[in-house]
């Protein structure tokens, strides 16, 4: 905490990864905040690591596969009631492996343009028109789900 005894935000890192005109998203697990809504992955930053390291890491950890981090596309700061974070996300693509349900409930390649009708966190929103924009995306409400646990595919 700061002299004002108020917490700095927490960085956190999230990877836009694209596959054509779709990107990943994640969908959060029963038991955590914001249980349930989508988002974009990634995770917490450490303490003296990289942002795109922490990408790396935490793409590894929670879908096993590994991720090539590109350029930056937004950060936005965030304050949810317990906490505030500062979120910045970045491009990427998946060099090895294939995502897989680790800790997200589900994933799922939603279409760019579908991004606005998606149920997301309230970070990831802004994550989202910015994909929009960047893309010049328009609504399409088409989806295609990989995995989830506790399907057949279990």
């Amino acid at each position: 905490m700061d002299e004002s005894g108020i917490a700095p935000p927490l960085p956190v890192v999230a990877a836009v990864i694209r596959r054509g005109d779709r990107v990943l998203l994640a969908r959060r697990p029963l038991d955590k905040a914001q249980a349930g809504l989508w988002e974009f992955p990634g995770g917490k930053v450490g303490d003296g690591e990289l942002p795109e390291a922490a990408l790396v890491r935490e793409i590894q950890e929670e879908l096993d596969c590994t991720i090539t981090v590109g350029a930056p596309l937004i950060t936005v700061t965030h304050a949810y009631p317990a906490l505030t974070i500062t979120l910045s996300a970045y491009w990427a693509t998946v060099f090895i492996g294939e995502p897989k349900v680790g800790e997200p409930l589900a994933i799922e390649w939603v279409p760019i343009a579908a991004l606005a009708d998606r149920e997301l966190c309230a970070a990831d929103r802004a994550l989202a028109a910015a994909c929009i924009k960047h893309a010049g995306a328009v609504s399409d409400p088409r989806t295609t789900v990989v995995w989830e646990r506790g399907s057949d595919l279990d």
